[in-house]
């Protein structure tokens, strides 16, 4: 795949780049978007028909999740010489499948590129055991997900298909806004060094793309394309975000808390200290569903200035991310504050957990109901990811104890640090040097 070609050329493919009303300057889309039925847009099929050409000799295009085959005909139509794979795991009722199959062949027939298309109503775990048993030596150059937003079967996507990537290949995602598939690209990039974020396409509107954000991964086996600058649409979400934190900081003379991972509004949600007329608090979560002040991630505060609040306050949040990731939102905490400001941390105690553990009880007695209902110890290890479906990024990735916790604000710079447990939680506060 020529992916420095690729991304040289996508921005102009469109008109309105990077805006609502973005359409493809070339191409007769709208057929198959009336044709098909299905939830693209012509500035996705336009996206899949430009990838698709810059393929190598002799790279395959894949796609997990064709649905009624729109993107497979937009990335054949016109490059004849590109073959596919096409997996889809459409219902366990057999009179839908033979349905659904017949409406996908139909589709591809129409548009005369049936002969090129393998197609597989398999799960994505039997797609790549087949590959293996068979041996096959294709190599994928264009990969797209656009089966369910779905963790596990997005993360399962991304690192099953390595072995069969060629050495620079796109991965292209859809509904990346979504939590799930969100939190399974960040894992996977976390674990592969050699997969880079393309583009980054936060704006989470149906209209552009026909879906929940687009993400496009590259593939860089040998780190051909490192110095690449990846494409960052939805910018100005970030820049609207810091403007609009400038004019809080200037809204009262009041002393500012930053409530970081706030969750749904709470009136009582900050520790009393934090919620006298003294201070006014602003609130920043990663779910715009929780309508906050800021959108943000515990480990990106870029919205927030430097020395610009008082405090910083995060409950229950430094577990949800990875240990090698905590001295991240601690630098980040440290670097919002002003001399001298506080920042005040609340995390499961998981020496309390473990004592239950030892006590044989891990998953039956409930040590305490919070809101998302009974915690038990099973809870405190692993977080609620592990018994409510759909919930991956409720999953806990690491682990305080009171020392632990201690060393951890110590080594990261806080100053005065007081730690205490009670109520199954241990609480820590440190200081910003002045």
């Amino acid at each position: 795949m020529l992916v420095k070609e690729f991304l040289a050329q996508l921005p102009t493919l469109f008109d309105n780049w990077g805006m609502e009303t973005m359409q493809p300057k070339q191409g007769e889309w709208g057929q198959i978007v009336d044709r098909v039925v299905q939830q693209h847009t012509s500035n996705f099929y336009a996206l899949v028909d430009a990838a698709c050409g810059y393929l190598e000799p002799g790279e395959v295009f894949c796609e997990i999740g064709c649905l009624a085959g729109g993107n497979l005909v937009a990335g054949l139509q016109n490059n004849p010489e590109v073959l596919a794979y096409a997996i889809d795991l459409y219902s366990p009722d057999g009179d839908e499948v033979e349905q659904k199959t017949g409406f996908l062949q139909g589709n591809l027939t129409h548009f005369d590129v049936l002969d090129r298309v393998c197609f597989a109503h398999i799960g994505v775990d039997e797609f790549f055991e087949d590959l293996r048993n068979t041996e096959s030596a294709d190599q994928f150059g264009v990969y797209i997900y656009s089966f369910v937003p779905d963790y596990r079967q997005a993360l399962i996507s991304l690192f099953l298909v390595r072995p069969w990537l060629a050495k620079q290949a796109v991965m292209v995602i859809n509904n990346s806004q979504t939590p799930p598939v969100q939190q399974a690209i960040n894992d996977f990039l976390a674990a592969e060094p050699a997969a880079k974020v393309l583009l980054d396409w936060q704006m989470a509107d149906h209209g552009v793309f026909g879906s929940q954000g687009l993400a496009i991964l590259v593939w860089d086996a040998d780190n051909q394309v490192s110095e690449i600058n990846p494409l960052i649409v939805g910018a100005v979400a970030m820049e609207t975000s810091a403007d609009k934190f400038a004019k809080l900081l200037a809204k009262s003379t009041k002393k500012k808390v930053l409530h970081v991972g706030c969750g749904p509004y709470n009136p009582n949600a900050l520790p009393p200290d934090l919620r006298t007329e003294n201070w006014q608090e602003i609130r920043l979560d990663i779910d715009p569903k929780m309508q906050p002040d800021i959108l943000g991630t515990i480990t990106d505060l870029s919205a927030v200035p430097d020395n610009s609040v008082d405090a910083v306050y995060s409950s229950h949040n430094l577990e949800h991310i990875y240990d090698y990731e905590v001295p991240l939102a601690l630098a980040e905490f440290k670097r919002v504050l002003k001399p001298g400001g506080l920042t005040w941390l609340v995390v499961p105690d998981m020496q309390l957990a473990a004592e239950w553990v030892v006590k044989g009880d891990m998953d039956d007695q409930p040590l305490y109901t919070s809101p998302a209902g009974p915690v038990r110890a099973l809870w405190m290890f692993y977080g609620m990811g592990t018994s409510i479906p759909g919930t991956p990024y409720m999953a806990h990735k690491t682990g305080f104890t009171a020392s632990g916790l201690r060393g951890r604000l110590t080594v990261a710079g806080f100053r005065s640090v007081e730690v205490w447990r009670g109520n199954f939680n241990i609480y820590a506060k440190g200081y910003k040097k002045i």
